[in-house]
């Protein structure tokens, strides 16, 4: 009995899991189709770029965040001497842009 509790609480936290992910890949897929199509209705050039600029840079610390999850896997004890320090310390993390204002019309920029 006690081994059918802990299987179905496994379960439970892989379908929490799986439908965390979904739900932020679905929340990552609309606010990049939202982007889009504001750009193209604004029809600014400059925030294509812009959009670009913030996926090239995002794509960096995705490859960053690889890099040290692979250094973690292939050096477990690495990894666990830099858990004794802080997460802080050995975290990637990427910049939020903030606008207090709208732009200005910007079409046919």
């Amino acid at each position: 009995r006690m081994l059918s509790i802990r299987t179905r609480g496994s379960r439970t936290d892989k379908d929490r899991r799986v439908r965390l992910w979904c739900y932020l890949f679905d929340n990552l897929q609309r606010a990049t189709d939202e982007i889009f199509y504001w750009c193209e209705w604004e029809n600014s050039i400059r925030q294509c770029k812009e959009v670009l600029r913030v996926l090239k840079l995002t794509t960096l610390d995705i490859e960053k965040l690889i890099d040290q999850i692979s250094i973690e896997r292939s050096s477990p004890h690495v990894a666990r001497a830099d858990e004794k320090n802080s997460r802080a310390a050995r975290g990637v993390s990427w910049e939020v842009v903030v606008r207090t204002s709208l732009p200005s019309s910007s079409r046919g920029e």
